[in-house]
């Protein structure tokens, strides 16, 4: 049942609308996902604005059951029933699927009190049945994500151009898998990886389009957690130590340290460390090991490093997508609809061993540099590697089979001064003490207090939020 769509009652006020079609129908399913079919443990929300006047109609394969903001459970309703609302209600309703959808389909929301997206899924579970092309995707879908605060929120929308990978699914969070790969594309073995934000088929009405601005005031400090050497030593026992700082806005964060000394923080590469999480409001403590991304210690010496706080990022994460080709694109979607094209980020260094030509004969980028890949105008044609993230040739192989691929942007950031940071000698030990040489000489410079712990420096590090992230593990060579 799809009489009137959000982006034709776009086109005219809102109030005008709803009173010159006072039983208008918001139907939102098959026509926006292009005849992908939907897998049956794809759990939908439709948002209600006011459960008094409007109701939710279904009109699709088999029954759907329905549970309201407040966890009860309404009912099980068959194709074509109006479902009545529980009086004063408002809120996301829950919407399960009794069967696949894989013909046509609606969710609907019958006498809309506003215009909009209303439909949305935490994970997108597709199942096209096949690797081809012919599977492929050419639709779009809009996270819905936070905006530093309670008042504000963005909307990034994701464009894609054949997307294709049999059975797949797409979901979106702050930081990508969880753990120390938190930003990185990796193999789905032994990898965890939470949807947090909701993606809806059309810009969501509930969004307020309004992102707050980061702003990188504060003081970055590091203290070695190791009373033996006083600081971080490479490549000594267990030696790690501490980031610490203050901040009053919920946003991510990106620790980068200039590893091979060419003056580039590069978020995309391995030659670079890149440490990605969330931050609190308040005081947040980082816990680091001195190893780089691969895993690996960090030969001694004096390391410049930054971080740069970022409102409204999201990740992407593409589980078991065989194939973008030409393509996806991602944009911040403003109040009336205008796009910003947002430069595109990954790390693919990996899984690149499995990528393989595309139909074009290159090879998907292993990242795209510290600037990212700009999407372009909105309106251009999508182009693999030049203005598109693109990987795989339309079959069951490549670096997108069995992978999280993470893609990411964001749409307010605030980059600190750079800071340095110390790491010692931890390997040699001329006097076979058992004690590398580099704690002794710690020692003598007078770094060690009466409790035997050295500052690596208070480093004049501005930075508007607070950090946090797990451990670092350690991996075989």
């Amino acid at each position: 049942m799809r009489s009137i769509t959000p982006f034709a009652l776009a086109l005219a006020p809102a109030a005008l609308l709803l009173w010159a079609f006072p039983s208008t129908v918001l139907a939102e399913g098959s026509l926006e996902l292009l005849g992908q079919p939907v897998a049956a443990d794809t759990v939908l929300y439709v948002d209600i604005f006011d459960s008094n006047r409007e109701s939710i109609l279904f009109d699709g394969y088999g029954s759907i059951r329905v549970t309201d903001p407040d966890d009860y459970q309404i009912g099980s309703f068959g194709s074509g029933e109006e479902i009545t609302l529980p009086a004063d209600t408002p809120g996301a309703y829950k919407i399960e699927l009794v069967y696949a959808q894989e013909n046509e389909w609606d969710i609907s929301v019958v006498r809309p009190t506003e215009l909009g997206g209303r439909l949305f899924s935490y994970l997108w579970d597709l199942d096209t049945g096949t690797w081809g092309a012919e599977g492929g995707f050419d639709g779009s879908f809009y996270a819905l994500v936070p905006g530093g605060s309670e008042d504000n929120d963005g909307v990034i929308e994701i464009k894609f151009e054949g997307l294709s990978g049999r059975k797949w699914q797409m979901s979106a969070n702050a930081t990508g898998v969880d753990g120390p790969d938190a930003g990185r594309s990796v193999d789905m073995t032994n990898q965890s990886y939470q949807p947090e934000y909701p993606i809806y088929l059309n810009p969501p009405a509930k969004s307020v389009y309004d992102v707050a601005n980061p702003s990188a005031t504060g003081v970055l400090s590091f203290q070695a957690n190791d009373n033996i050497c006083g600081g971080l030593a490479s490549g000594y026992p267990d030696s790690n130590g501490t980031f610490s700082f203050e901040a009053d806005l919920e946003a991510s964060y990106h620790i980068v340290c200039d590893l091979n000394g060419d003056g580039v923080f590069d978020l995309t590469s391995n030659d670079d460390l890149a440490l990605t999480g969330g931050t609190i409001s308040g005081t947040n403590n980082v816990e680091w090991d001195g190893l780089d991304n691969a895993g690996q210690p960090i030969p001694a010496g004096t390391y410049d490093c930054q971080v740069a706080v970022t409102v409204g990022e999201v990740h992407f994460v593409a589980s078991d997508v065989e194939t973008s080709y030409p393509g996806m694109r991602m944009y911040e979607m403003g109040g009336q609809e205008q796009r910003l094209a947002l430069p595109m980020i990954w790390n693919d260094y990996l899984i690149q061993d499995l990528a393989q030509g595309m139909p074009n004969g290159s090879v998907g980028l292993v990242s795209p540099g510290p600037d990212g890949l700009e999407p372009g105008n909105y309106d251009a044609e999508a182009q693999p590697n030049v203005n598109a993230r693109a990987w795989g040739n339309f079959t069951e192989e490549g670096k997108g089979n069995f992978t999280y691929l993470d893609t990411f942007v964001w749409m307010r950031s605030s980059t600190s001064a750079t800071m340095q940071i110390e790491i010692l000698d931890g390997y040699t030990d001329a006097n076979h003490d058992g004690y590398p040489d580099a704690c002794w000489e710690a020692y003598l410079r007078g770094g060690c207090n009466s409790g035997g712990v050295m500052m690596l420096g208070w480093l004049g590090l501005a930075a508007a939020s607070s950090l946090s992230i797990g451990r670092r593990r350690r991996r075989k060579d």
